[in-house]
Parts: C-alpha cells; structure tokens; sequence
C-alpha cells in the first residue's frame, strides 16, 4: 500500500508520524513524507522518502520565536493557546492543503496520516469517502475531544467529583466562549471559506478527532480520563516505537550503578529558556552524592543553561530515551507528551512542571494517575523542585502507580496495532 505523511514541522509532531511511517517501511509499504526540509534526514534515514514543504508549512517550528517574536510576550494558557492556533496551525491551512493535494496527483497514497494539528486536512475530509484516500489523524498530545464534565481544554482540570464540579466546569467553559472558542472558530472558518471548504460547527479540537477515518492515540487507555462514551475513531496503541538511534555519550560508561538517576529535559520547543526548568534542577540537586542527574538540551549547547553545571550532572544535546529509560528513577520535565509516554512505559514516576502548549493538561495526567506530582508552573523554584524529587525518590506509591501503567503499555502490541489499523481502515 501506499501511505502519504504529512507532518506540521515541529519535533512533537514529527516524532509520532516518523515512528509509524518507520513500522510501515518494515512491513513493505511505500511511505512518502511530506514535511519541512529540517526533517528530511530523519525521515531518509528511516527509509521514508521526502518531499518538502514550500513556504510557511516549511517553517522549522523550532525556531517558532524567530517566526513569532511577539509570542514571547503572551501568558501561558488561552490567550497563548489562541495565538498559536491562529497563527501556527490555521493559518497555514491553505498552503498545507494545496501542497497535499498537488503531492497526491504525484503520489497517489492509499492513506494519509497527518498528525492532528495538520489541518490542511480537513478541505480533503470534505470530499466524499470514494472521491479521496482514507485520512488517519495521529495524536501528538492528549485526547482533547470533549470531556462529559464539561472542563475546556487547557487549563489542566482533572475529572469533576461531583456535580457542583461539573457545573463549575461549564461555566468555565462557556466563560472562554467569547474570549476563546469563538475566535477560533471565526479564525477557522474564514480560513477555510476563503479555498472554499466547507465551515467546520465543532470545536476545533473535537473536529479534529471526530472528523477523520481513523484517530490513532499513541497512549493507554488508563493514561487518559474516564469517559462514558469515546469518538468512534479513536483508538489507542500504547505507546509508539522510539528513535532507532541507540549510542550514549562516552560518559554515560562513568556513571554509577548505585546513585538513583534523574533525567531532567525540557524537550525541543518549549526550551528556548533553559532556566526555568534545566537550571533549577541543577541547582536544586546540586552536591548531592546520592543522585546523578542527566541532562538533555533539545540541541540546545550546555552554555545556554543560566546555571552552574554540578560535578553529579551530565549534559548532552540528546539522548536515546530508548536506551537510557530504563535506568532512570525520576524524569523531569516540562510535560512533553511523548517523552512522558515513554517514561511511563518504562515505569519511571514524573517530577511534572509546564503551563504552555498542551503542558498543563498532560502535567494534570500525571498527578490524576498517581504516576508523579505536578507543580504547576513553568519556572519552578530550586527548593520546589528539591522537594517533588525526594517525595518521589523516597514514597513508593509513585512508582508503583507508574510500574501498574507500565504493564499496561506492556500489554499492546503496537507495531501490529498500527499495522492492522491503517491497513485496513476505510
């Protein structure tokens, strides 16, 4: 079969389709991705043909405050959250959907798989089934369809207890009606009329799961929240397969089997400042003999971290989680989905701190499940985070709740899930 990747240029977004387009190269089937020139080698070493994007869909979303200074300056939560779906994801629809369309005359793919934020997408989900390849949407973050309790997406707000929660939820909810939801929506819409796609009524985030074929959660299901009924595209797969790089740094031989090990990351994105979570951490483990502490950047050089480097650190660019998780005691980190899927995985409880993005709501999982404490903050102190690390160091129920999780990741078979799913979805 055929199978056509397109991939908003962002690492998060990249990795889980880079991972699945890998499992469909081994099987035999012919992959082409379409995403921006930074991610080409990555994909050509897998296998995976490229195709670049051209103009803004080809933005390395890395670099996302070289593209939008002002976003710099905007409060983590809605009103950033509005921001980057107006400027990141919508407006680029146009150019996504012209360059997806153009790529499937040339390259006449059986299925499409965009991760869910690709909303070039959605144009071509309006065609009839017959008239277009099957259009699979592949979660990088939460399932953040609607929720039975009413909470928005964002804020981080676990399952209400009661039903003066959940009234208090929907208030919340219709309170960002016009601050939030409805701008969106306009923003949407207007986008989507001027190529003469049809207007989308849900919400973008509910569109987004109901809308395609099929909506792939690379998750367990005990990682998300209780709902009565779920979409009926959506499926879970555990967690998805790692990066097939596999070397450590050289002093990774140094380290000692004895120390408990924490590995603190502020992933690819959200680490333009490494001081609000890197730094912290350093200086709050800091001479401690008990404790080695692992350092990865997101290509960031160690230089930029606004810290003193401590004699039981080790700081590296990047690291293969695929290798290294499994030594690991404590993860640190801001909340990036697939990094917390992959310690979760593999049984390691979560020190959890960051507020931007869908942060907020994965650092809410991670207190909801009992796999880790959220600090809710996007700066936390050094004592703040000296304390988390030795109530998770030191209380077993932590990393108990994250080994029941472990074996539940253990109990899918995600290279057949994922190969019986998009071979046969319709």
């Amino acid at each position: 079969m055929k199978f056509l990747v397109a991939a908003t240029s962002a690492a998060g977004h990249i990795n889980p389709l880079l991972a699945i387009a890998r499992v469909l190269v081994e099987e035999g089937h012919e992959v082409l991705a379409l995403t921006a020139d930074a991610f080409k080698d990555r994909f050509t070493k897998s296998g995976v043909r490229h195709k670049a994007f051209s103009g803004k869909p080809n933005r390395d979303l890395s670099k996302i405050f070289e593209y939008f200074p002002e976003r710099t300056d905007l409060e983590p939560g809605a009103e950033l959250l509005l921001f980057d779906l107006k400027k990141v994801f919508i407006d680029v629809i146009p150019d996504q959907f012209q360059q997806l369309t153009q790529t499937l005359r040339e390259f006449p793919a059986d299925v499409v798989i965009c991760d869910q934020l690709f909303l070039g997408s959605f144009p071509l989900l309006d065609l009839p089934r017959e008239k277009r390849p099957a259009v699979v949407h592949c979660a990088i973050s939460i399932l953040w369809s609607a929720r039975d309790d009413h909470a928005p997406m964002g804020p981080g707000l676990p399952p209400a207890q009661s039903q003066e929660q959940v009234s208090a939820y929907r208030q919340i909810f219709d309170g960002l009606q016009e601050s939030f939801y409805e701008p969106v929506a306009r923003s949407l819409n207007e986008v989507l009329a001027s190529i003469g796609a049809a207007p989308v009524a849900q919400t973008v985030f509910d569109a987004t799961v109901h809308r395609p074929d099929l909506y792939i959660q690379a998750t367990v299901p005990e990682f998300e929240y209780p709902r009565a009924t779920l979409p009926g595209t959506v499926r879970f797969v555990g967690r998805l397969p790692g990066s097939v790089e596999t070397r450590l740094p050289e002093w990774a031989r140094d380290i000692d089997p004895a120390k408990k090990v924490i590995l603190v990351t502020q992933g690819t994105v959200a680490n333009f400042d490494l001081g609000q979570l890197v730094g912290p951490t350093l200086t709050a483990l800091s001479g401690r003999d008990d404790l080695v502490v692992l350092v990865t950047t997101g290509g960031k050089p160690a230089t930029d971290i606004p810290a003193p480097i401590p004699a039981n650190a080790y700081v590296t660019e990047f690291l293969p989680y695929d290798v290294i998780m499994p030594f690991v005691d404590v993860l640190v980190t801001n909340g990036g989905y697939g990094t917390v899927n992959h310690a979760l995985s593999e049984g390691v409880p979560i020190v959890v701190a960051g507020l931007t993005e869908d942060k907020a709501e994965i650092a809410a999982r991670v207190a909801w499940s009992g796999c880790g404490i959220d600090l809710k903050s996007n700066a936390p102190d050094p004592a703040s985070l000296r304390e988390a690390i030795d109530e998770v160091l030191q209380t077993s129920g932590y990393s108990e709740a994250a080994k029941t999780l472990k074996s539940r990741y253990a109990a899918f078979d995600t290279k057949a899930e994922i190969i019986a799913l998009l071979t046969t979805v319709q």
